[in-house]
């Protein structure tokens, strides 16, 4: 009997350590929160190219915030007259398994796929037409502490 319950709490206690490990970073998780971008490039014959996200003059960061009651804000940094400027655009968003629908407030819509989603990461990629021809846009951000 002794060994039994020996044999019992030892596979007790590894199922245990197995579900604990199972909480990692690659899960889907809550868009809501702050995100910063730190990566945009594009799609060229099928693969990414990406760069450090540009912050002219060193502005403040570009935030972007989706909230839990559907809303979001765009706060963009230009620099322009040798000042940063602020620019917020806001809006309603919608997120349906891997698809992102941003619609602003001057009813201009964004339909965006996200490629990744984790506690820390989200990366996205837009595609938007340019002289009749298709481009595809990827950012990546990583959530604000």
């Amino acid at each position: 009997m002794k060994k039994i319950s020996i044999l019992f709490l030892s596979v007790l206690a590894l199922s245990l350590a197995v579900v604990s490990c199972n909480d990692n970073d690659d899960e889907i998780q809550s868009i809501e929160g702050k995100w910063v971008p730190v990566k945009l490039g594009k799609i060229v014959d099928g693969k990414e190219v990406l760069s450090d996200y540009p912050n002219e003059h060193n502005c403040e960061s570009d935030v972007m915030e989706f909230t839990n009651d559907s809303k979001f804000t765009d706060l963009m940094h230009l620099f322009a007259d040798n000042n940063c400027m602020a620019v917020t655009a806001k809006g309603t968003w919608l997120l349906n398994e891997k698809h992102l629908t941003l619609t602003y407030e001057d009813q201009q819509i964004n339909n965006i796929e996200i490629l990744e989603l984790t506690k820390s990461v989200l990366k996205i990629k837009y595609t938007g037409k340019s002289d009749e021809a298709h481009m595809f846009v990827i950012t990546i951000f990583e959530r604000k502490q």
